[in-house]
């Protein structure tokens, strides 16, 4: 099955807020388990590519893939096409189907700030905050609350010839580096993490935290129901309004 990379390294944003400041600072432990992943069937996600087969737009694919699940755990499921990520990918970066010298992958801040001016297929969010990467607890804390982390990570080549054995990534991380990856993380549990890329739910070992090396969350109104309720309890407000001051 082709596969294709195209996050970008990370990249400063002045909107990226940093999520330990609106966090109490002892937090509990976090909890032992949320599968957010599992109010999207499997049938939907193996459907899901959108595009990651043909070019390099694994961070707006996880940007569909995370609102698929946060809309499906509200109770309002949602899905989307190739042409549409293509063509937020287009939007975004400049990616041009009869040049392929334009396929040249994105940064998340880059993505981020796009899904808050101007919307992705019709979502929008109200900002973006920024995990300690060295801290399994606070992705799984960011996880629990705001229904999964985008994260970016450097895939080896071991990991690739672990997804197609249908194995957990896993260490030692070895082999060439075939890039950077974009990915909605958006469960954990006794058997490890899970997120979805190239349409399947993927386990991760404890370990693959050492491949990540940018993570974030994000508030937005697709993770609230009818009654602007979220699944995990989450109130938006003070966050809200740190977010409009930044935005002006």
């Amino acid at each position: 099955m082709p596969r294709c990379y195209g996050k970008k390294p990370p990249k400063f944003h002045p909107k990226t807020l940093l999520l330990r400041d609106y966090l109490p600072t002892a937090l509990p432990p976090p909890e032992t388990k949320r599968a957010w992943e599992y109010s999207v069937s499997d049938r939907t996600w193996a459907a899901s590519m959108l595009g990651n087969d043909q070019v390099g737009d694994c961070v707006i694919a996880a940007i569909l893939h995370y609102i698929m699940a946060a809309q499906a755990n509200v109770g309002n499921p949602v899905t989307f096409t190739t042409q549409q990520a293509l063509d937020l990918y287009s939007a975004i970066t400049g990616y041009n189907p009869a040049d392929p010298s334009t396929d040249q992958g994105s940064s998340w801040t880059d993505a981020l700030n796009y899904w808050q001016t101007t919307g992705c297929c019709g979502h929008k969010i109200l900002g973006w905050a920024a995990l300690d990467i060295s801290s399994l607890d606070a992705i799984k804390q960011g996880i629990a609350i705001f229904g999964g982390v985008l994260i970016g990570t450097v895939l080896t080549q071991s990991m690739e010839d672990q997804f197609d054995k249908g194995q957990s990534w896993n260490a030692p991380f070895t082999g060439a580096l075939l890039g950077g990856h974009g990915i909605a993380w958006l469960g954990f549990g006794r058997h490890g993490q899970t997120c979805i890329t190239w349409g399947s739910r993927q386990q991760m070992d404890p370990a693959a935290l050492s491949q990540v090396d940018e993570a974030y969350v994000v508030a937005t109104q697709d993770w609230l129901d009818a009654q602007a309720r979220s699944p995990s309890g989450l109130n938006l407000d003070a966050l809200t309004a740190d977010l409009k001051t930044i935005v002006g």
